[in-house]
């Protein structure tokens, strides 16, 4: 909400005495930039080259490509260093006390990553940031930026790095620096825009094996993929957690069902996918109506509640980052049973390619059916003047996915006549 709030706010622009020069602080965007730049907690901090140097050589990374010098200087500096919590742009400790004590504040952190890629032979630049909760700064200001991360130019792309979070990786900042733009402070004083968002949908993708009983109890298996964005905010929130409390909260969210045979996949690998798979049993799950099943092919992924409750937004939808949410589920109808109705297949778009909802499901045979969901948020802001139609939206999944998989029992003279091959 800060980030959208109009704010005034008063500082030096200039100085002139009487009979001297004029001393510009703020004026513009780079003057701004080499204002923090020229200061002893900023600009001074990164020539420290021999102490750069005695780590770098620690390291022994003389070889490797620059993707992997820069990987491993970010992957040394990511678990030594503790962030204390404190942003800005300038030093606390400064680089050397920090790295000695291995806790700083965010510019202790970045501006110390920064030398050490320097000395490895990395091209990089800090990059002054406003975090999310600080506000958008439209003109030239020393209190525009509240954050420092660094910018790593590679392969013609510009891959931003913060090593105050142990939980990201090259290419994968905090969710406070995803704000708009950063400045890039480049050699010889010139500046220039990057933008912070990520252009990439980070994805969370549930398959499923169910298996239907007759009593109308499931059993199945989930395998979950988390990337990006929704691996690193798994790892962050559940990093205290041990397992035992983590599947009573699961079993929980997911309305009391019985979660066996749980593992996690590279939890530690912040590279990677995080992979979850776990084997589940649920007693009540599916309507019986007489001689009839009624099923909600989605199961404990339901949609129920449409998290847009106002009736009008003054503010835009922020989610941060593009996102993409797929499910793929496969069914087994129990025996003496035959699949009635199926809910029909739906696309939903958003305008501006903005995002979709796509509903797609199939029969496979007398006993199996096959379930194609996916949810896609193109972008990472919305603005306002499309609430309700993303309000609308939801309204339309949550109705669409509460439709049901029809199941019949098969009676038992009509049985027989299947079993004999009779018509």
């Amino acid at each position: 909400m800060d980030n959208y709030r109009a704010a005034i706010l008063y500082e030096l622009q200039y100085v002139q005495f009487p009979q001297s020069a004029r001393k510009d602080y703020a004026s513009n965007w780079e003057k701004v930039s080499k204002t923090i730049t020229d200061s002893d907690d900023f600009g001074r901090q990164l020539s420290y080259t021999k102490f750069f140097e005695e780590i770098v050589e620690g390291l022994g990374i003389d070889s490797g490509t620059d993707m992997e010098r820069m990987a491993r200087v970010f992957g040394h500096l990511q678990q030594r260093m503790h962030w204390d919590g404190y942003r800005g742009y300038a030093t606390d400790k400064g680089v050397r006390k920090a790295y000695e004590v291995k806790s700083g504040n965010a510019a202790d952190s970045n501006l110390l990553l920064i030398g050490l890629l320097r000395e490895a032979g990395i091209k990089a630049h800090p990059m002054l940031v406003s975090t999310r909760d600080h506000g958008v700064p439209l003109f030239p200001t020393l209190q525009g930026f509240n954050y420092v991360i660094a910018g790593v130019a590679l392969d013609g792309k510009t891959i931003l790095l913060d090593a105050t979070n142990k939980y990201t990786r090259p290419g994968l900042v905090p969710k406070r620096a995803l704000n708009w733009q950063g400045t890039l402070l480049e050699e010889g004083g010139g500046i220039s825009g990057v933008n912070l968002i990520p252009q990439k949908p980070s994805q969370e993708i549930c398959m499923l094996g169910i298996n239907i009983l007759p009593n109308g109890e499931v059993v199945g298996k989930e395998r979950r993929p988390l990337k990006d964005y929704k691996a690193l905010e798994f790892r962050a929130s559940n990093s205290g957690l041990g397992e035992d409390d983590y599947l009573q909260q699961l079993e929980g969210n997911y309305g009391g069902m019985e979660v066996q045979n749980y593992s996690v996949r590279n939890k530690e690998e912040n590279d990677k996918p995080l992979v979850e798979n776990f084997e589940f049993a649920r007693q009540k799950p599916v309507l019986m109506a007489g001689n009839r099943m009624l099923v909600s092919p989605l199961f404990h992924h339901t949609l129920t509640e449409n998290p847009f409750k106002l009736e009008k937004r003054e503010y835009p939808i922020d989610f941060a980052y593009p996102w993409a949410q797929k499910y793929m589920v496969n069914i087994k109808i129990p025996e003496r049973y035959r699949i009635t109705s199926v809910p029909t297949n739906t696309l939903l778009k958003l305008e501006q390619d903005m995002g979709h909802f796509s509903y797609r499901i199939q029969t496979q045979g007398p006993r199996k059916v096959q379930l194609l969901v996916e949810l896609m948020i193109n972008e990472a802001v919305i603005p306002a003047v499309y609430y309700p139609m993303v309000k609308e939206i939801y309204r339309k999944i949550i109705e669409k996915e509460s439709e049901k998989v029809v199941l019949t029992k098969i009676l038992e003279d009509e049985h027989t006549e299947r079993a004999t091959g009779g018509g």
